[in-house]
Formats: C-alpha cells, sequence, structure tokens
C-alpha cells in the first residue's frame, strides 16, 4: 500500500538549475497571460541553510520540522501544514519564515497518484506523518491543527481533499498561492465550470461564517482586458457568491509585488496581486510565508 502512494516529481528549471514544480501548461498560461515565447528564466528567492530536521516518509513526501518548533511536556496535540506542488527546499524556507509553531510536509505528485486522488490518499499520509514524527520522538500525540496550502497546479490536491467531508472537518486553514483554477465554459470565455470550483466555494463560505479560514492569492493584471485568467475568474466567483466586495489596496507583499485589492468577509480572504507574466506566478510561491503568517496556526515562541 506504501508503495502505491509514492509520489515522484522532479523538474529541473533551466538555466538557474533549482528544483521546482511547474504547473499545467494549459493552466499556467491561463493564469499568466504574457509568457516569453522562449522558456523563461525565474529568479527564484536565495537558497539558504535553515535549520532543523528533514524526514522523508515516501519519495516527494517531506517532513520538516524546524528548529524552532516546540511542544509542552504534557503536549498529546501538534499543528500539521501540508503544502502541494513546489519545491521542498523553497517551502521550507516560507515556512520557516513564517515563524508557525507546526510541523510541514511537503506534497508532490506523479503516476500512479496523481493529485486528483489525494482525497483518498491523504487520511494514509497523515497516518505515517504522524507515526514517523512519534517514533522519532519529535512530537507528542496526534495531529490537532490542519493547514492545507497550494502554489498553482496543487489546487488539484486542495479540491479533492475539500471534497471529503471527514478531512474538511480537521482542516482549519486553506491556504491558495495564485492556485485556484477550474475548466472555462465552452462557448463562454468569462466563465468558468461550477463543479470544478464547489469545493472551495463550500470551504470558503464556512470560513465567511468563522468556520475555518480562506487565503488566495492570485494574479491580478494591472489593466482591465487582460482580467480574464482564470484565477481572477475564480475569485470573481467566489466573491459574487459570496457577495463579498472587492477594496482597492495599496501594498506589497515580501518579494515587492503590488497588492492592487483585497476582499474579505469573515476568514475569508482574496488578495489580488499584480502581475501577468510566469515570473509573477511564481512570486506567489516565492512569498507564501507571507500567507502562512495569517493563518490560524500558532506562532512560535522561540
Amino acid at each position: 500500500m506504501r508503495e502505491t502512494l509514492t509520489i515522484v516529481v522532479a523538474v529541473l528549471l533551466a538555466s538557474i538549475s533549482v528544483q521546482i514544480c511547474l504547473a499545467d501548461d494549459t493552466q499556467q498560461k491561463s493564469s499568466a497571460q504574457v509568457i516569453s515565447a522562449t522558456k523563461p528564466s525565474l529568479i527564484p528567492p536565495p537558497r539558504r541553510e535553515i535549520p532543523g530536521r528533514r524526514l522523508e516518509i515516501a519519495p516527494k513526501q517531506e517532513i520538516y520540522v524546524p528548529e524552532f518548533f516546540s511542544q509542552p511536556a504534557d503536549a498529546t496535540e501538534f499543528a500539521l501544514v501540508v503544502f502541494f506542488h513546489g519545491a521542498s527546499w523553497c517551502a521550507e524556507q516560507n515556512f520557516y519564515d513564517a515563524r508557525k509553531n507546526a510541523v510541514l510536509l511537503t506534497v508532490n505528485q506523479t503516476d500512479p497518484l496523481p493529485f486528483s486522488v489525494m482525497g483518498q490518499a491523504l487520511p494514509e499520509i497523515l497516518e505515517r506523518t504522524e507515526q514517523r514524527l512519534l517514533d522519532e520522538g519529535l512530537v507528542s500525540g496526534r495531529i490537532s491543527a490542519l493547514c492545507i496550502t497550494s502554489f498553482s497546479g496543487g489546487y488539484v490536491a486542495v479540491r479533492e481533499i475539500l471534497k471529503v467531508p471527514e478531512i474538511v472537518n480537521r482542516v482549519t486553514d486553506v491556504v491558495l498561492a495564485d492556485s485556484l483554477y477550474a475548466p472555462r465554459i465552452p462557448e463562454a470565455t468569462d466563465q468558468l465550470e461550477p463543479s470544478a470550483l464547489e469545493p472551495f466555494l463550500n470551504y470558503a463560505r464556512q470560513a465567511s461564517t468563522g468556520k475555518g479560514h480562506f487565503w488566495f492569492s492570485h494574479l491580478f493584471p494591472p489593466e482591465e482586458q487582460h482580467r480574464g485568467n482564470t484565477t481572477t475568474l475564480a475569485a470573481r466567483y467566489l466573491l459574487d457568491k459570496l457577495q463579498v466586495q472587492m477594496r482597492s489596496a495599496s501594498d506589497k507583499n515580501s518579494r515587492g509585488a503590488s497588492l492592487l485589492y483585497r476582499a474579505d468577509k469573515g476568514n475569508f480572504h482574496v488578495l489580488g496581486y499584480a502581475g501577468m507574466t510566469t515570473q509573477d506566478h511564481f512570486e506567489h510561491f516565492y512569498a507564501l510565508s507571507d500567507l502562512l503568517r495569517l493563518t490560524s496556526i500558532p506562532d512560535a515562541t522561540q
């Protein structure tokens, strides 16, 4: 059973030789509308040595326990952040910078276990994660808070997880870094398939009433005529259904991207950042620490 749950992906990014998971070409072009005719050279954040323990529970299923993680002697629970679709080192740096008192599990996909079956696979993955951490003496007890986060094509895993009531009941936070897509309705280029957005809408509706937390950052081209990218359409769909108004904003994230608008209702939050290129798309991953810092996961005390 463990072998069937093996997930492997490795993509080398040309001149910068950085391992990172790329989104599906169709979805990525829908989100980043201006893409070079040649393969772009992405500029990632500097890679750093960050202290902590790393454990592999299966190929490309990697646990990271930061040095500042701590539990009281009598603790019976701990918080886990599960990240889908991106280089482990970059996810770990973001997690470290967010300074949350939790453990990180990075998961990437390949055959025979694509993200489309993650709703069925995740319970066993969580079980193995708990047991490995217990065996290593790194935690006491079981997972309490569960934050599910993704970049780009990792939305497929999140979508499938949110279809499973038993898992949704354990999820305290959903964080999507330019990571919410759906197929376009044929003959209607500005509309997305509602059934593909339904799991996100259901959780967003819960969050808007105070049950759970939902954070979604996305590319928001500065000019209206370019806002047919699928993440903007997905954001508008959620805002329309939840009757949430966009509010103009003028802030920057930790990577210098300009925030053009935000929309908030209860614990439901959408942030639209200027951008149209592949680099702009990846900046949502590179600045993931900004979103993780806003989650309900407890802050580290060290």
